[in-house]
């Protein structure tokens, strides 16, 4: 593997000071829209949910970049090296959302101390061992940082990780990264040279998406996102769902502290939001 190990000390951009998920409780004092009415994550019901003809297009996820993986103590998260360039991107394909182009910032993810109980999102109250999240903002904000505290600022796919006996090879190049970022602050990059396609994390079957109006699950919680959860899991076993539990949260003195065993938020109430589908069985 092409993986370039080097130390850095960042501030992610996506992270605020003066949360932890030890204290998920008592976010809305400090930041006062994790209070809100259209907090996620949420529990899909399907019996509530309704039909909707939706689709979007995914552009070059089939593509390799040089990637930067990075544990910034709150959980392992990959970012462009490069500035510029044709990033991968989503867009809507119905007119409702007049079919802005969303660009992926950052794929990050999330995962709980038990193998049944990782995943932030629910569908019937069934979780998943783990979630990934891919984070688009719009492009007509220019930047994420500008684009987050809009309405329409953000679009983040939700990717569930159903717990298997056999490992899923297309997490190779992620795993391996994570294993070399144990610290906290601590940063491999993917070289572009690679086989690693950001559509192989992806579920081969995209036909069934749910689709709401959410917000960040994290600080400073805000309700900027579009959010569509993929019916359909990829694999992850459990040696490679442990590589994440070994990384290393932030301490209070700026160091590497206690494993990061779960990263997860709870189940927000859906306050009566809508939640539509793609998929034509839920007409």
């Amino acid at each position: 593997m092409l993986l370039y190990i080097i130390f850095i000390y960042l501030f992610y951009t996506i992270n605020c000071e003066g949360w932890s998920y030890n204290d998920k409780a008592n976010w809305a004092s400090s930041f006062p829209q994790c209070g809100g009415q259209l907090q996620s994550p949420i529990n899909i019901d399907k019996r509530t949910v309704r039909y909707a003809p939706f689709g979007f297009f995914i552009d070059n996820y089939d593509r390799t970049y040089n990637l930067r993986v990075q544990n910034n103590g709150d959980t392992a998260v990959l970012t462009f090296a490069n500035t510029g360039g044709n990033r991968p991107s989503l867009q809507f394909d119905d007119h409702k959302y007049n079919s802005p182009r969303y660009i992926l910032e950052n794929v990050h993810v999330h995962w709980g101390k038990s193998y049944l109980q990782g995943s932030e999102h629910s569908i019937d109250n069934q979780f998943a061992a783990a979630e990934l999240h891919f984070v688009h903002y719009n492009q007509k904000y220019g930047n994420f940082q500008d684009a987050v505290t809009q309405s329409d600022g953000l679009v983040v796919a939700s990717v569930l990780m159903a717990l298997t006996y056999n490992p899923n090879n297309n997490l190779d190049w992620l795993i391996g990264a994570v294993k070399h970022i144990n610290p906290y602050n601590s940063t491999v990059y993917i070289s572009s040279n690679s086989n690693f396609y950001l559509d192989n994390l992806l579920p081969r079957d995209r036909r069934s998406v749910f689709r709401y109006r959410g917000s960040l699950t994290t600080p400073p919680c805000y309700e900027s996102v579009t959010w569509l959860v993929f019916e359909t899991p990829i694999n992850i076993c459990r040696d490679q769902l442990n590589q994440f539990r070994q990384l290393r949260e932030k301490s209070t003195n700026n160091e590497s502290g206690h494993p990061l065993l779960d990263n997860r938020r709870s189940i927000q109430s859906n306050n009566d939001r809508i939640v539509q589908s793609s998929n034509p069985k839920y007409q």
